[in-house]
């Protein structure tokens, strides 16, 4: 949410080096997408799913250029929720979920703040970036940091890393009210126990998350959406948890150790 594709290079140029196929792209109003757009403003409201049918799309490119192999894809953040949502339609489609600082959201509180954006759409429009909206969906994300030194540092505990994502023009800009309406009903439907049952019982799930991580609730967010999957007959879900590290895993000082359980799990999946 509120960055971009280029930020996952690291892990790309590891996966590449282990001979793994990296297909990757900007969610709808974010990176190069929004170039001729406006930045987190996804596509008209009266669509649905629109970002879900995106992440479709991409599938089937990589499918017609890549038949023969095993196909993951991995969420992070607003991906996972966007990647959950898939797995409901497309799960059949694909060999593994990989799903990167998720988490269980109070439903009546996600269900309040689509609310509410749905209101002020009324008022300001549809693409109008809400201050408001992201503070009320964000604004405590550091209250547990000690000593904290920008509002992004729950983020990630390497100053490096959020000093780059503070300078970075395609991060960290405010949402569009249909945006928030969009990423509010994501997070509700994923969390869907009845939708879950229509999941492939043997598709394997992988949770990875930091255990300072506000957005999977310091790991026990993680643990209740993984154990929700559980309970809908998915047979091989996975959970792994990784001491100080925060939202962004995948930029922490000990992302090459998330990188190399990433490979190993595929692989235990491939040689099945």
């Amino acid at each position: 949410m509120a960055e971009h594709l280029l930020r996952y290079q690291a892990l790309a140029k590891f996966l590449v080096k282990q001979r793994i196929a990296v297909i990757g792209h900007d969610h709808l109003g974010h990176g190069k997408t929004a170039e001729n757009g406006t930045l987190g403003y996804f596509h008209d409201s009266t669509i649905e799913q629109g970002l879900v049918k995106d992440l479709y799309r991409i599938t089937q490119w990589g499918r017609q250029h890549y038949p023969e192999i095993p196909y993951f894809i991995l969420g992070h953040s607003m991906g996972s929720f966007v990647l959950r949502n898939y797995l409901y339609e497309y799960g059949q489609k694909i060999d593994g979920a990989i799903f990167v600082g998720t988490g269980q959201q109070p439903t009546w509180l996600t269900a309040l703040g689509k609310n509410v954006a749905n209101v002020l759409s009324k008022i300001q429009g549809e693409k109008h970036p809400s201050k408001l909206v992201d503070v009320l969906a964000f604004g405590t994300m550091n209250r547990k940091i000690k000593n904290k030194r920008t509002e992004k540092d729950w983020l990630v505990t390497l100053p490096t890393e959020v000093n780059a994502y503070l300078a970075d023009k395609h991060c960290g800009f405010l949402f569009t009210l249909s945006g928030y309406q969009e990423l509010f009903s994501l997070i509700i439907s994923a969390q869907d126990n009845h939708l879950m049952t229509t999941i492939p019982t043997e598709l394997p799930l992988l949770f990875l998350s930091g255990k300072e991580d506000p957005v999977g609730e310091y790991g026990k967010g993680v643990m209740k959406a993984a154990s929700s999957y559980r309970k809908a007959g998915v047979e091989n879900v996975t959970v792994r948890l990784y001491e100080n590290a925060r939202h962004e895993l995948l930029n922490e000082a000990q992302k090459e150790d998330v990188f190399r359980d990433i490979c190993k799990w595929m692989e235990k999946i491939y040689r099945k």
